[in-house]
């Protein structure tokens, strides 16, 4: 009897990532936790020797992030942390707050707004409720990054998530930091996670539509404090 394959989406097999992937990643993290501050931290040798990997992987890896507005690339295979101008990081909360606007208004030519399973609803608004108590800049911003991917696609079109990609990354580390400059950043957060995963869309909107305009007020404010944040840790 011939045998018959077992095709890979069959078994759930999942191929590992690849060296230049998981560099990627890496590098990406310790970026948004501000781990890496200056073009000393980026040289191609001492990235190769920590991750145990070609310096051409991570030239791969530089390259993407340098793409994705992470990192500046000084000259060829020299690379600093990105510092966005304050016109950039309004521009860029303006981009999130539009993209909603367009998921959420009552247009028949956008696609049902999607349905939060009962345990997915209890499970973020405790989180919302953890991050006004532990204070914590990373859990904040991760679940605020996670609630801006999940209007992105419902925003309708296969490249919704593209889109907001650029922006999202940009910004990755200006929402570590935000705190130090808008004290209310926990609970604004807390109330867009309520707003989203209860259902109410209209306070969504207007919730970050003050959140959205705070920030673009104090933009030139946030691109000193990520410089700073960059040069003195």
């Amino acid at each position: 009897m011939q045998s018959v394959g077992v095709s890979a989406i069959e078994t759930g097999w999942v191929a590992p990532p690849t060296k230049a992937a998981t560099a990627y990643r890496s590098i990406r993290t310790e970026l948004w936790h501000f781990r890496i501050r200056n073009a000393q931290d980026l040289t191609g040798q001492r990235l190769a020797h920590r991750y145990d990997v070609s310096r051409n992987t991570i030239t791969r890896a530089l390259d993407r992030l340098a793409g994705e507005r992470m990192l500046r690339r000084v000259s060829y295979g020299r690379h600093t942390p990105y510092v966005p101008a304050a016109s950039e990081i309004a521009a860029s909360y303006s981009a999130n707050l539009a993209l909603a606007e367009a998921t959420y208004r009552p247009d028949p030519l956008l696609p049902r707004r999607p349905h939060r399973r009962d345990s997915e609803r209890s499970t973020r608004l405790a989180v919302a409720e953890r991050i006004v108590e532990t204070q914590d800049p990373d859990l904040a911003a991760s679940e605020l990054e996670a609630l801006l991917r999940k209007v992105a696609r419902h925003a309708g079109g296969p490249h919704s998530d593209a889109m907001i990609e650029p922006d999202l990354a940009l910004l990755a580390r200006i929402r570590r930091i935000e705190h130090l400059i808008l004290p209310n950043q926990f609970t604004d957060v807390a109330q867009l996670m309520r707003y989203f995963y209860a259902g109410r869309y209209p306070q969504l909107i207007r919730s970050l539509q003050v959140y959205t305009q705070q920030r673009v007020v104090v933009a030139h404010v946030l691109a000193i404090a990520l410089r700073g944040s960059q040069e003195d840790m």
